[in-house]
């Protein structure tokens, strides 16, 4: 058997800055026959949350159809780099659910060096029961066909590289956990925000209100150190976590109340009790007792 590892020049970020990719989503879905719409408000980076006014839908009891505005102004700057002017190329759409354990690609588009611009409608329909939590979603370019230099990819449906991808939240945002990323030569690792008041919980949860804040020009910054991926959780975000879930419950103070209270979607209380119920607290304990039930369930997610 012949192993060999093909190499073959992939996209870079200038090479997806020029070639001016623009995907505009948008999501409705079907009800008795009745086309219901849907929102996607933009929460944090490529992080998208499906909001429904009427509070209908949802991914266990409805379909969710997903449609894009696809626009690439430069398509040829493709050819500069990944593939020869004689060589054809495809977008494949790509969508993923690790809860469901399912992942579905479908060529979307194929074009060559002839268009000077592309502009088309795309989309995907997920069936109720499909998803749930999260989807990932990814636009990838490939090969089609190579009638150009060895030096390009030779394999049909060879990845080229990735044009755009994005996290689409759909049980709501009482599960989006407020983290960004900062760039502070001078400040420590990490820093928490917590501006609200403990008696108004039922204002809206944003990033300046409840927040954990990642310093990347930290010397001790690793980009892999930082997901909420249980399985991939390092030990070092791990004590991180701890200390903002301890800090965020004291400055909380009516854990009892909270619990019992009812919160509208999408409020900084709604965002709390949804870890007062993960943590399994129902009271504030001594600040080590607290800590050490919070750093155990933690461990948990990976075992």
């Amino acid at each position: 058997m012949n192993n060999i590892l093909e190499n073959y020049p992939l996209l870079d970020n200038d090479l997806i800055v020029k070639s001016k990719i623009n995907i505009i989503p948008d999501v409705y879905y079907t009800i008795d026959d009745n086309v219901k719409k849907l929102k996607l408000d933009q929460y944090n980076n490529n992080l998208l949350l499906v909001v429904d006014d009427e509070e209908i839908w949802s991914p266990k009891n409805n379909n969710l159809f997903i449609s894009y505005k696809v626009e690439i102004d430069n398509p040829r700057e493709f050819y500069s780099k990944v593939a020869g002017k004689n060589s054809k190329l495809g977008i494949v759409l790509t969508w993923s659910c690790k809860s469901t354990k399912t992942v579905k690609s479908t060529l979307i588009k194929t074009f060559d060096y002839t268009e000077e611009k592309l502009n088309f409608i795309t989309g995907l329909k997920i069936d109720k029961g499909e998803i749930a939590n999260k989807i990932n979603i990814s636009f990838k370019l490939v090969m089609i066909d190579n009638n150009d230099s060895k030096n390009y990819a030779k394999i049909v449906g060879a990845e080229l590289g990735e044009l755009q991808n994005e996290i689409i939240e759909v049980e709501g945002n009482g599960s989006i956990f407020p983290m960004v990323l900062i760039k502070d030569e001078n400040g420590p690792l990490w820093e928490a925000i917590y501006n609200f008041d403990p008696d108004e919980l039922n204002e809206e949860l944003n990033l300046n209100k409840v927040c954990l804040r990642i310093n990347a020009l930290h010397k001790n910054y690793k980009k892999e150190d930082y997901t909420l991926d249980g399985e991939n959780m390092t030990p070092i975000f791990k004590e991180i976590l701890s200390q903002f879930f301890v800090f965020l419950f004291y400055r909380a103070n009516s854990i009892e109340e909270i619990r019992s209270e009812k919160y509208d979607n999408g409020t900084i209380g709604a965002f709390i009790q949804n870890l007062l119920y993960s943590f399994d607290i129902d009271m504030l304990d001594e600040i080590n007792d607290l800590s050490k039930k919070i750093r155990k369930k933690i461990d948990s997610l990976d075992a």
